[in-house]
């Protein structure tokens, strides 16, 4: 039952890389992802989608389902507008599945079982949203801070490139909470049906707007917490993390990832880096404190 085609209440949505982006290969990503969704069985029944952007284009569908040796995915074209989110949100409007698994064209499964170990944890009505990994991170980090702009401005330093750098400071600090800012990273997540009928979804966001929607003030994380409900990350070892786990979980950024359940680029930069910038990651993620 681990690869059912059909399912009453699971649906996986496999979001293939846009074709014609730089540096992305999508046969190449996604022969990736099959090969470990073959490998790694899911362990409960569900039915697989791919999500592709763009005119349908039937020699790409045919394509990107032979690369599924032994199971026969869904193919749904939807407009290549939304970055990520405003795709995943299309395919919600059009499915009626009981719970939802997204994911991005980077993500390898690293265990069998992955999908019994969401779906466990989503099932749990005190659970709103469940991810592979989570993380504190804020976009005003790294940032110029807002209050040294504003000191340089009286100090009649105000220049037009200078009020551009205080607007982009204001934004963030008006879009952006600070750390620790936990939420819920949308490479790989599930979330069920009567949660997600009651999220504010962006419409064919922008890039930062589809930022803004996973780790922003209005984050879906954010929304699902305001709902008094909980967001957790589950392992490659089954256990479920709450928000105050997450830095000891060994999914992200800390302790060679070795509790793991799904992988994708960010992940793998971390494994991929030298122990200094490693330090600089897991800084970023979790704090000083926290950082190998």
């Amino acid at each position: 039952m681990s690869h059912s085609r059909y399912s009453e209440s699971i649906g996986v949505f496999y979001l293939v890389a846009r074709m014609g982006e730089k540096m992305l290969n999508p046969l190449d990503l996604a022969r990736r992802f099959a090969e470990s969704y073959g490998r790694c069985l899911a362990g409960v029944a569900h039915s697989l989608t791919l999500i592709i952007s763009g005119p349908q284009d039937h020699v790409q569908a045919t394509d990107l389902v032979s690369l599924f040796d032994g199971f026969t995915p869904s193919v749904m074209h939807v407009p290549d507008v939304g970055y990520d989110i405003g795709k995943y949100r299309a395919a919600l409007e059009t499915s009626d599945f009981e719970l939802c698994c997204f994911l991005n064209s980077y993500s390898i499964m690293c265990a069998s079982g992955w999908l019994a170990k969401l779906s466990r944890c989503a099932r749990d009505p005190r659970v709103g949203i469940v991810g592979a990994t989570g993380s504190y991170e804020s976009a005003l980090a790294g940032g110029i801070a807002l209050a040294g702009l504003v000191a340089r401005l009286r100090a009649r330093k105000r220049g037009p490139r200078m009020l551009r750098r205080v607007f982009g400071a204001f934004k963030r600090w008006a879009w952006y909470p600070a750390f620790p800012n936990p939420h819920i990273r949308t490479n790989a997540f599930m979330i069920r049906r009567d949660v997600f009928q009651r999220v504010r979804w962006p419409r064919n966001p922008s890039r930062m707007g589809a930022l803004r929607f996973e780790s922003g003030r209005r984050s879906l994380t954010r929304q699902v917490l305001g709902m008094g409900l909980d967001a957790v990350i589950v392992g490659r070892d089954g256990r479920r993390f709450g928000i105050s786990e997450w830095p000891s979980s060994g999914t992200f950024r800390q302790n060679g990832q070795h509790n793991l359940l799904v992988a994708d680029n960010r992940t793998i930069d971390y494994s991929t880096a030298a122990p200094e910038r490693r330090r600089q990651l897991a800084a970023a993620a979790w704090g000083t404190d926290a950082a190998e």
